[in-house]
């Protein structure tokens, strides 16, 4: 299992992002000679970004430095950290680029820490269990109580699980009856 450190995330509060990347993700796995016209083949993590080139480290751990046009990068925000899916030429240009199809975000707070098998439980009460490499739970400093988001990607094994300090689907607030008063005394008649 492999960790790569993120520095963005989309539509949560991060204190601490990683992408875990289950031993599904190999070198065989990541092809840069796919077709155009498939959707992209391959995902990794932007190391740099320049005028007309993107590094980027691949689920199974190398680097390679891609040739890319404006056309791909004009409407992406391409900064380190972030995770792409991409399709790239046998000459090493990138001929697809876009962020990721994400299949679900699970929100919730650590109820069970074994391991590398974290289990999250929402505020509606529904969980789900991830697998979380054991440095990174130390790195992280996870513990019971701790918010946690899970974003599970379409066709891909790897999973981005981040610290968050608040849902962005906050729990419902549950407000108290206030206690019923006694009623006022009444006042004596003068007549």
């Amino acid at each position: 299992m492999r960790v790569a450190r993120l520095s963005v995330l989309v539509g949560v509060v991060s204190l601490c992002p990683t992408i875990v990347i289950t031993p599904a993700a190999s070198a065989e796995s990541i092809s840069p000679t796919t077709a155009v016209g498939q959707a992209p083949q391959n995902y990794g993590i932007v190391r740099s970004a320049g005028l007309n080139t993107l590094e980027i480290r691949h689920l199974s751990g190398g680097y390679q430095t891609y040739s890319v046009s404006s056309d791909l990068t004009a409407s992406m925000a391409l900064g380190p950290g972030d995770f792409v899916a991409f399709n790239a030429d046998a000459n090493g240009t990138l001929t697809q680029l876009r962020p990721p199809r994400i299949a679900r975000i699970f929100e919730g707070t650590i109820s069970n820490i074994q391991g590398n098998q974290i289990t999250i439980v929402a505020p509606d009460g529904s969980s789900l269990t991830t697998t979380v490499a054991a440095n990174s739970v130390n790195r992280l400093k996870l513990s019971l109580g701790t918010g946690l988001s899970v974003t599970q990607y379409e066709g891909i094994s790897a999973t981005k699980v981040c610290c968050i300090s608040k849902f962005t689907q906050q729990p419902p607030v549950v407000v108290p009856p206030e206690p019923a008063a006694e009623p006022p005394q009444p006042i004596p008649a003068l007549w």
